[in-house]
């Protein structure tokens, strides 16, 4: 997921996994990604954990493959706002 420069720090991303974790979660399932470098330190602050970092090609940047374990506790007992 990407935010537009100009809207960035306005917990925009946040919102929407919080929402997306929701769903995810209602359902007891995990959550697969692969981030950019600007976006790792978000997903883990979501619960992602880090799979694998493969380099692109030309090697100037990598791409991580992060994953979100199920979580089965009640939504109202668990934290789900990444955006703070």
């Amino acid at each position: 997921m990407f935010v537009h420069p100009d809207y960035r720090g306005q917990g925009i991303a946040g919102k929407l996994m919080s929402r997306a974790f929701e769903l995810v979660d209602a359902d007891q399932m995990r959550c697969y990604l692969e981030a950019s470098p600007i976006g790792v330190f978000a997903y883990k602050k979501a619960g992602f954990v880090t799979l694998e970092e493969i380099p692109l090609v030309g090697g100037t940047t990598m791409v991580t493959c992060m994953l979100r374990p199920a979580v089965t506790a009640p939504a109202a007992s668990r934290p789900v706002d990444v955006a703070a």
